[in-house]
């Protein structure tokens, strides 16, 4: 964080731009803070800081036209050891609790813009320089530029953000900042909490836009699309010894609970190699074998087709990379129940409480219930 210009005595520092999202409210918890371009602690730090200033005023679309962003901010106040890790754990936590949201309200009968993509929470490469200019870092560029020269672009492959209504899951979002202190703050970096935030990361890079810079993405870019999200299912539910399969992801689903009957019944039947049924599952299951089945056609060079891309190859419905972030919430859910440090109790009573209360159901278990019902018209 030594590249960002602090401001002495509001009590916080810019850390990165965040052009292509816009929250109305911060996200925020002791150390770390996504806030709007209105939050008053970022217009202190703007009014304060020319480089920073060049980062808000001089950033538009491809068209010259003003846009809304978001800025992720330091406090000034935070532990040494809340380096650029914690930074991306953070911003990863809130990325994928915001995509189960948008996909949940939309695949639920919404009909506002939501985020669906993890490029929408990307950081900009150029950040304030203490000297008050410029600097622009990723693996193919390092830059050092004057602020006053700078004029700034949101990337043409996403909506701009003045259409874009984002949200978070916030049971979701709670649960993973209550890991996030016990990594970063409590240091208890055990490998739950590895494979939590690891997991998280890769599922980051799965719900990435499939097909940037080919305009049009082919099957192989949304193959990929599938294949990185099981990856993330499997770094996840991996024991600790032995492997990650199909079988211990299914066993993670079968941690998560449902108030829907129609996605508590075992309506459906996971398969061995041989046909032989190996146990009974529940529809989210269900569309996690969906998702193996497909990764494992692309990866091992088999015979895929476009159909491939949608569960029971059903092309009404979303594309498999577009439901996989909900299979997921309940890949989370299962995983965090046995997770250390998840609840201030962990009682069986509080914590059935906590995940029927706290977590943002209805939404997620219509969006559920709507694929089923697609399914069978």
């Amino acid at each position: 964080m030594a590249s960002t210009e602090s401001v002495v005595g509001d009590g916080w520092d810019f850390g990165y731009l965040m052009p292509q999202i816009s929250f109305t409210e911060s996200i925020e918890n002791q150390s770390l803070a996504l806030v709007p371009f209105s939050d008053p602690r970022f217009v202190a730090i703007a009014n304060s800081c020319d480089a920073t200033n060049a980062l808000k005023s001089g950033l538009t679309d491809a068209f010259g036209r003003d846009c809304k962003s978001s800025a992720l901010l330091v406090n000034s106040n935070a532990p040494g050891n809340i380096d650029f890790v914690a930074v991306l754990d953070f911003r990863n936590a809130v990325a994928i609790s915001s995509l189960i949201d948008g996909f949940s309200l939309q695949l639920s009968g919404g009909n506002a813009g939501y985020p669906q993509w993890s490029n929408y929470f990307d950081f900009y490469s150029y950040t304030p320089t203490t000297d008050g200019n410029l600097v622009g870092q990723s693996l193919a560029l390092t830059g050092y530029e004057r602020s006053e020269g700078f004029a700034g672009q949101t990337t043409p492959y996403l909506p701009p953000s003045t259409s874009i209504h984002p949200g978070v899951d916030n049971g979701v979002l709670d649960a993973l900042l209550l890991q996030w202190n016990r990594k970063h703050l409590n240091k208890k970096s055990d490998r739950g909490t590895r494979a939590l935030f690891r997991s998280l990361q890769v599922a980051s890079a799965a719900s990435r836009l499939p097909g940037v810079g080919t305009r049009v993405p082919t099957i192989h870019d949304l193959g990929l699309s599938v294949a990185t999200w099981v990856s993330a299912f499997e770094v996840l539910s991996h024991p600790g010894n032995g492997n990650a399969n199909k079988t211990t992801v299914l066993d993670c689903l079968e941690d998560a609970s449902w108030m829907s009957p129609k996605l508590k019944a075992r309506s459906y039947q996971s398969k061995s190699h041989s046909g032989k049924t190996v146990r009974r599952i529940n529809f989210c299951q269900r569309l996690y074998t969906e998702l193996y089945q497909t990764r494992n056609d692309f990866l091992h060079g088999n015979k895929v087709a476009f159909k491939s891309l949608f569960p029971f190859r059903d092309d009404r419905l979303p594309s498999l990379p577009a439901i996989a972030v909900l299979v997921y919430r309940a890949a989370l859910e299962g995983f965090l129940r046995h997770l250390p440090g998840s609840l201030s109790s962990n009682t069986p009573n509080n914590l059935e409480a906590w995940f029927e209360n706290s977590f943002r159901r209805r939404p997620y278990e219509e969006a559920l219930e709507n694929l089923i019902a697609r399914k069978t018209t």
